[in-house]
């Protein structure tokens, strides 16, 4: 509702009001930019934060919830499902949400590519970008999605039934390319992995780009409403982006893999995306990325632009989790690099683990009285594959044969080769 002309009480704007990171021209700003609606195929399952999948009917109100970590100010630190006053169920929405969605579902980007962000060669109905990928023409939005054609299956086959209605199995037939591991202590790795999209344009709402030069951005929205954050400036931290320039990215992925080597290793992405439930303490504050963020200190733009939020300041309001609700008003804004950030970026191929492997493996001969007479040395490269051991269950199929239950996916040896003792 607009604020008359004249009003006294609070501070204004001609006819819009403070807020966000605080109720006046000090601290606060007129508009914010939260929430996107996706104009291409979505490739990370923490891009599903934009979707109202958190409601609650009390405060705290939620505003991300998949990728994100934080704890539930109102429910204990060692509970994601709690029963609050009046006989409330509280739900932690965003533990909950990626402990179900982070290792089950997958976003392929077999999608239609029609609308305002595809055009001219760019766009395809989902049946002619099928074809075109499965048969090696053109790739996905995610070019790290690559094609498998299970042998004697032509691509026109295995790109109806990718797409196929009443069961369509996408993943059956498309693997990811260059995953990387979570579980990996090195910080020349994870500082490679966080600077993927140095340098880059970013497409504004406006249609303009923008260029972002000595760094990396982390988008809140794939099409942010002004540039980035490179300096003090309140507005831009409510409705543009931020990036990370090459020392601050090293330390943040130095304070990553700190959080790796406490935590892990992580059996599943759920397990590294989320929180631990426990007793209070900074394993059970956030999940271990929200955890490196919060120690690299990369976020100071948002504090000075914002106020504290101290342990005084919410100890009357009877939380079972106040540490929860401490930090500053400005968390959350599109000015402030958050978990979800960080995984909307590399959510696409993160894992726990490889699924391709180079064995080798050395085996002798000897001679009656013990002396080896002949040495050989061989070296395999070994990937798992959708299909299951025994294919009496379709690859998106909850396995029902005793060999898939007990073994699961199969192995196939995608190349063999004799090693001389030079490359040992």
């Amino acid at each position: 509702v607009p604020i008359p002309s004249g009003g006294t009480v609070i501070e204004y704007d001609v006819d819009k009001g403070y807020f966000f990171g605080g109720h006046g021209n000090f601290n606060g700003t007129t508009a914010a930019v939260y929430y996107e609606i996706p104009l291409a195929p979505l490739q990370s399952i923490a891009q599903l934060r934009h979707a109202n999948a958190a409601s609650i009917g009390s405060v705290p109100y939620v505003t991300y919830s998949v990728g994100e970590s934080r704890a539930h100010p109102a429910i204990p630190a060692d509970k994601a499902v709690s029963t609050g006053a009046n006989a409330q169920v509280l739900f932690d929405h965003s533990w909950l949400a990626n402990d179900r969605l982070w290792d089950r579902y997958w976003f392929s980007t077999l999608a239609t590519l029609e609308g305002k962000a595809y055009s001219g060669s760019s766009a395809a109905s989902l049946s002619n970008l099928a074809k075109g990928f499965f048969s090696g023409d053109r790739p996905l939005p995610n070019a790290r999605n690559v094609p498998r054609l299970p042998a004697g299956k032509p691509p026109a086959e295995v790109a109806a039934e990718a797409i196929d209605p009443l069961g369509a199995r996408s993943a059956a037939y498309i693997m990811t390319a260059g995953g990387f591991n979570v579980n990996s202590t090195s910080v020349a790795a994870w500082t490679s992995i966080l600077s993927g999209l140095s340098d880059s344009d970013v497409p504004l709402a406006n249609g303009k780009d923008d260029k972002v030069d000595g760094g990396a951005p982390f988008l809140r929205t794939r099409r942010p409403l002004v540039g980035s954050t490179g300096s003090i400036d309140r507005q831009r931290l409510w409705t543009g982006y931020r990036s990370l320039d090459n020392g601050e990215i090293r330390k943040l992925a130095q304070n990553i893999v700190n959080e790796v080597r406490t935590r892990g290793p992580f059996l599943s992405m759920s397990d590294f995306v989320n929180r631990r439930l426990g007793a209070p303490g900074d394993l059970t504050e956030s999940g271990a990325i929200q955890a490196a963020i919060d120690k690299a200190g990369i976020n100071g733009l948002m504090l000075a632009n914002a106020n504290t939020i101290s342990p005084s300041d919410v100890g009357k309001f009877g939380w079972e989790n106040p540490q929860a609700v401490t930090g500053n008003t400005g968390a959350g804004g599109p000015g402030e690099i958050s978990q979800g950030d960080i995984l909307s970026a590399i959510g696409s191929f993160a894992t726990v683990r490889s699924d391709t492997f180079k064995i080798r493996a050395y085996g002798d001969a000897k001679s009656p009285g013990g002396g080896i007479v002949a040495r050989a040395w061989c070296e395999a490269v070994v990937q798992r594959v959708p299909a299951y051991v025994d294919g009496a269950d379709k690859p998106e199929a909850t396995a029902t044969a005793t060999a898939n239950i007990n073994f699961g996916r199969q192995f196939q040896i995608i190349s063999f080769r004799w090693l001389s003792p030079e490359e040992i």
